[in-house]
């Protein structure tokens, strides 16, 4: 829970998260004003660059609904796991969000199942309504005062070369990523009954599998309310995130404070997992592992080496029923092969994924020929 308050993003729920990645994929500078017929007032794409970096929340609560249509190839069921549901259909999320230390996330399960995640200062809970468990924690140390940083400007006195202001910043954002993408605004929209600006990013090379990505701004308080993103071709979202309820006053208190259901297992963790001392573990990185990238742009595609597609026979029922699943999937992809050599492939809407024999994986949000050309330069 702890790293949930610790991150900004959590002011803007999902579509903030999106629009945090979109922003850093590139930009362009095509200056058309948003139209101004629902009253708010014309703004540019620099201004609502700078309109959604400089928004301050402090209170929040609202229902979030994730939409997926990926064209993705029927997936197993893993340990009980539908992972189809997943990764696609609808899935909800209710929050609330009342300063720096009082936050709670519920994704809603089907029927009337829910996992929740309760910081209220120093308490921090997970609960699983269908496995009936709960964990208590109590923060302590740095941990126990860790907050949310409020959005703020580059500071002056920065490294050489960075902007000492928040519009140098957002000037030099759409200028050095002006040669991949356009970003332009289109109109307004109603996004949970709230009035907001329509902020459209689209990339300039017809070979992404990504046509465009629309940001629904909210036209008072600037932050996203909505994040769609459009698959090459296509008039409907193949993944959408967005409010269909938001409110900005301050949450009941009732709202962080959790009391078990009865019958409910509650496990006391022991320690500070956020403490200062408990440095993560990391595993040095094999020379020539390290991921490459080739292209640029939208079109980018990243081809890791030595990656191990194999599935763990397993030693339980369940676990050995879940590898018979997963290799049952695997061996259901389509092979392919070329002068790169042979493998399998995944293939959605807006990315492709290439698995091959040597283990190598390779994906981007292009076409197929542009793994195998990427596959033929990375071998």
């Amino acid at each position: 829970m702890s790293a949930l308050a610790s991150r900004p993003a959590l002011r803007w729920a999902i579509p903030a998260a999106a629009l945090v990645a979109v922003i850093g994929a590139g930009s362009a500078g095509r200056m058309i004003v948003a139209n101004a017929s629902s009253g708010l007032p014309e703004r540019s794409p620099q201004q609502l660059l700078m309109d959604v970096a400089q928004a301050k929340v402090n209170s929040l609560s609202g229902t979030i609904v994730q939409k997926s249509d990926l064209g993705l190839p029927s997936l197993p069921q893993l340990n009980g796991t539908d992972l189809n549901a997943l990764v696609t259909g609808n899935h909800t999320v209710k929050f609330w969000y009342d300063g720096t230390n009082r936050v709670r996330v519920s994704a809603q399960g089907d029927g009337t199942s829910e996992t929740d995640l309760i910081r209220n200062g120093t308490n921090v809970w997970t609960y699983d309504s269908a496995a009936k468990s709960a964990t208590h924690r109590t923060l302590t140390g740095k941990a126990a005062g860790q907050h949310t940083a409020p959005p703020s400007v580059m500071p002056k006195g920065g490294p050489s070369g960075m902007p000492t202001s928040l519009s140098g910043g957002v000037g030099q954002l759409l200028t050095s990523l002006a040669p991949t993408t356009n970003v332009t605004t289109d109109g307004t929209a109603k996004v949970a009954g709230r009035q907001a600006y329509e902020l459209v990013v689209s990339p300039k090379d017809n070979a992404s599998r990504i046509q465009q990505i629309r940001i629904a701004v909210d036209g008072e308080k600037h932050i996203p309310l909505r994040l769609q993103v459009y698959a090459r071709g296509s008039d409907t979202p193949a993944f959408e995130a967005g409010f269909t309820q938001v409110a900005f006053t301050k949450p009941d208190a009732s709202e962080f404070t959790f009391n078990p259901p009865a019958g409910t297992k509650v496990t006391e963790a022991k320690g500070d997992a956020h403490a200062p001392s408990a440095k993560p573990h990391r595993t040095p990185a094999k020379k020539g592992a390290e991921p490459q990238m080739v292209g640029k742009g939208w079109t980018t595609v990243v081809v890791a080496k030595g990656v191990d597609t194999s599935v763990p026979a397993g030693t339980t029922a369940e676990q050995k029923k879940a590898a018979a699943a997963a290799t049952k999937f695997l061996n259901s992809l389509p092979k392919v092969k070329g002068s790169w050599g042979t493998g399998r492939l995944i293939q959605t809407k807006l990315f492709s994924v290439l698995l091959t024999d040597d283990g190598r994986l390779v994906a981007g949000a292009v076409d197929p020929s542009a793994l195998y050309q990427a596959a033929g330069q990375v071998k």
